[in-house]
């Protein structure tokens, strides 16, 4: 099966909400949807965006039968697929007033054989002399006869129209609209000389009586009849579930049915869980209540709320948004978290941020500075009641940098945007109940760069890349931040080192051949062993300190990077990012100023954990695709720093390999040894093996 296709059909009268019809269709398929629609009074262009193409024709002419009042003649349109469509083997009819909830593909798997169509039949019993004698109340018209036994069906059928091609239906459907005078359905009865068959009733469900209100059907519901779901104060069967899936047709054209995912973390009440889901919301809830699905959640039935236990949080972090290159829609718009949550303590477990986090008041002063800490410096405020219950849609509303962290009151809520940067302001002189934060502590720090401040310099070293340790030590201790408290953390396989100012953390060597996925990995599972550092920088063991590198050079900076010494200065046009466009780290021609190297980089510890996170969920992506970028993480590295360029960029003169000129007047402070330059120092690596367990 390529594509699902349906047919429908309407006036204007109908023609509006035709477009929940779809949308709720594309929502819940993987393969292509295809409609087409017969317009009788109006017509439209085609509409083709993504996985979604409608095709609109004008349908004119007198039909005889008696219709509905609020469809008329347009209902019988929908049929003339089975003249108009020769390149269509089947398709699915369908009304304005269904909604699809469940995945329309394994209907059109079905085998129909010789059969012309397959519906929802009526019952033993019911056939079309049943319909005569008991609905149209006429005789069967003269020549019909045969007709009589034909099962009776409800309107949505899949039609073999390949079938009714080869069986002259559509001549026959004329005939007998003409001969029954009646509804389109009757007709069709009549046509189809018997050879139809049943599908499952989830293809076509009528409510109430097939579907109870304390059910969310996996399958198509029909509100049949008057009136209708859309009516206000309408006594039918749940016009909240039509409700959460409306769509407009403008929307359809620019290819927004998705619905926007919220994720409510033990919200104080679950009235805004409710409006969020009637308003067309994706809600994923976390909740540690027992028995919460069944009993006390007025949104338990609902088809797009997921309720799970707190203890389930981490499986859920992958499905939030990229808070630097943005995300689809569908991925989560925002996380709010109830005042009796820590957000700090949920956040502390995410392998990957959100874009925006909504705290409820109240809000005690340092659980705040340590959310700000993770990166959130932008700032929404709003009270409650101000917005109707669930709040606005955060991405919509307007933003600004955080200026004093407070407490929050009961009767307020902020909405904070990650930027990445986070927020240092003084303290108060009160005491934290909870102790000092990461922002309170560098708060405190002198103007002075490097001045307090603890730097954590990291690195792995697994196999033959150990040799350049002692080299690599020996420069950190004497030139890399002198005068600055540093200690070196190394993920290395084999005998562990023993030095004063390094602490070894032994690596699987089977495990370290998966680079550099896996030890991007390490580095993030061991963030916790560099929570007393104000400075995080990462270095490959082939880095070379030859000359004094200052705090005020690299100390001043949220986040560092090094221009790559064969690019720096060079124009857009003659910089080769990835361009293997299968990757995550895929740099479009229009992206992308500059070229970083990826030996090392650095920033403050919340900065560089947050691009960590970031970089893993990239490499987990392009591995699970298996796809490599061309300069391993490197290349990660540089799509982070298109969309989130370093607010310090140090010269090549700081990543200076042997080969390339540097611009006149400056000298190596850094070097990189490339491929081969290992096995030159190879041999001063055994005279000075000292160095490393001094």
């Amino acid at each position: 099966m390529d594509e699902i296709q349906i047919a429908i059909s309407s006036d204007l009268r109908g023609f509006g909400f035709s477009a929940t019809m779809i949308a709720s269709v594309v929502r819940r398929v993987s393969v292509p949807v295809h409609v087409r629609c017969w317009c009788r009074g109006f017509s439209q262009d085609t509409l083709e965006i993504e996985n979604l193409k409608v095709e609109f024709f004008e349908a004119a002419g007198e039909i005889p039968g008696r219709f509905p009042g609020y469809v008329g003649p347009a209902v019988f349109d929908r049929l003339r697929v089975i003249r108009d469509c020769p390149d269509w083997d089947r398709c699915l009819i369908m009304d304005y007033d269904q909604v699809a909830f469940c995945d329309l593909a394994p209907l059109f798997e079905m085998d129909l054989g010789n059969r012309l169509l397959a519906a929802k039949m009526q019952g033993p019993g019911v056939d079309l002399a049943f319909a005569m004698r008991e609905w149209i109340r006429r005789p069967m018209p003269e020549g019909w006869e045969d007709a009589a036994a034909n099962p009776y069906f409800s309107m949505g059928p899949l039609l073999n129209l390949a079938e009714m091609r080869n069986s002259g239906t559509w001549e026959k459907l004329m005939a007998a609209q003409e001969a029954f005078r009646a509804d389109e359905n009757l007709a069709l009865v009549a046509a189809t000389e018997g050879r139809t068959m049943d599908f499952d009733r989830k293809w076509n469900l009528f409510p109430p009586h097939e579907v109870s209100d304390r059910e969310v059907p996996d399958g198509v519901v029909h509100w049949l009849g008057w009136p209708k779901p859309w009516h206000e104060d309408s006594k039918v069967w749940r016009p909240e579930l039509w409700e959460s899936e409306r769509c407009s047709w403008e929307h359809l054209r620019m290819g927004l049915w998705e619905k926007p995912l919220a994720v409510e973390v033990e919200p104080d009440d679950d009235h805004g869980v409710e409006e969020l889901l009637k308003r067309g919301w994706k809600v994923r809830l976390f909740t540690g209540r027992e028995g919460a699905a069944e009993e006390e959640l007025p949104g338990f039935r609902y088809p797009d709320l997921e309720i799970r236990s707190v203890e389930q949080q981490g499986e859920f972090a992958a499905g939030w948004e990229n808070p630097v290159s943005g995300g689809q829609m569908g991925n989560a718009d925002r996380v709010r978290f109830g005042s009796s949550v820590k957000a700090s303590e949920w956040l502390a477990g995410c392998t990957q941020l959100p874009k925006h986090v909504i705290l409820r008041g109240p809000v005690v002063l340092d659980e705040v500075r340590r959310v700000l800490a993770a990166g959130y410096g932008e700032l929404c405020p709003i009270r409650h009641g101000e917005w109707p219950a669930g709040g606005p849609m955060a991405r919509v509303l307007d933003y600004t940098a955080v200026q004093e962290p407070r407490a929050l009151d009961a009767s307020e809520e902020w909405y904070l945007r990650w930027s990445g940067s986070p927020v240092v302001r003084d303290r108060d002189d009160q005491e934290s109940e909870d102790g000092d934060s990461p922002v309170a502590a560098m708060a405190q720090a002198p103007d002075e760069p490097g001045t307090g401040r603890k730097v954590a310099v990291v690195l792995t070293a697994c196999g033959a890349e150990r040799r350049h340790l002692p080299f690599l030590l020996e420069g950190i201790r004497k030139n890399f931040l002198p005068g600055v408290e540093k200690r070196v953390f190394v993920f290395g396989d084999g005998v562990p080192m023993e030095a004063e100012d390094v602490t070894w953390i032994g690596v699987d060597a089977v495990e370290a051949e998966r680079v550099p996925l896996e030890r991007f990995r390490w580095l993030l599972c061991s963030g916790r062993m560099f929570s007393g550092y104000d400075f995080v920088f990462l270095l490959k063991p082939q880095v070379r300190v030859k000359e004094r590198v200052e705090a005020a050079d690299v100390l001043s900076g949220e986040m560092v990077a090094v221009l790559h010494a064969a690019y720096e200065g060079e124009p857009r046009a003659k910089i080769r990012f990835e361009e293997n466009k299968a990757s995550v780290a895929w740099i479009a021609p229009g992206e992308g100023r500059h070229y970083y190297c990826g030996s090392w980089q650095g920033g403050s510890r919340e900065r560089v954990m947050a691009a960590l996170r970031l970089i893993v969920e990239w490499m987990g992506q392009d591995e699970a695709g298996g796809v490599t970028p061309v300069w391993g993480d490197e290349s990660y590295w540089n799509r982070y720093w298109a969309d989130l360029p370093p607010d310090r960029a140090l010269g090549a003169d700081y990543a200076w390999r042997a080969g390339t000129k540097l611009r006149e007047g400056r000298m190596p402070r850094m070097q990189v040894l490339v491929e081969g330059n290992g096995k030159k120092v190879e041999k001063k690596v055994r005279s000075v093996r000292r160095v490393a367990t001094r």
